[in-house]
């Protein structure tokens, strides 16, 4: 599906996968197109739109990102996303990355390095 978006006499165009559309719950799942098997489109319905640009945002100025859920394999799913994010670009992650952190393990998050840990 493309959008449309009329700016000051532009015209923006834009693709919206069709995993994201209103009413894709209600698919039937022998119709999922390819884009499912994205790993960002998890993290995108996650998370939204605009906090997902505060996330690449976030990774490209090699910050400590700290992910929650309730929800182990959610949370494992979209820290692996997010790392992936920057391997679209062709840039990899070379700091700490810990899908779920251990209970143990929290303690050492005031560590001054960049993370990306959930």
């Amino acid at each position: 599906n493309i959008n449309n978006i009329q700016i000051e006499n532009d015209t923006v165009k834009f693709y919206l996968p069709f995993t994201l559309q209103p009413g894709f719950e209600c698919m039937a799942r022998t119709s999922i197109p390819e884009d499912i098997h994205s790993p960002i489109i998890p993290l995108l319905r996650y998370i939204g739109p605009s906090h997902l640009v505060r996330l690449i945002s976030a990774l490209l100025c090699e910050r400590r990102i700290i992910i929650v859920s309730k929800s182990i394999t959610r949370l494992s799913t979209c820290v692996r996303a997010a790392s992936s994010i920057l391997a679209q670009g062709l840039l990899l992650w070379r700091h700490i990355e810990i899908p779920v952190v251990p209970k143990h393990m929290i303690k050492h998050l005031s560590v001054k390095a960049p993370y990306l840990v959930g």
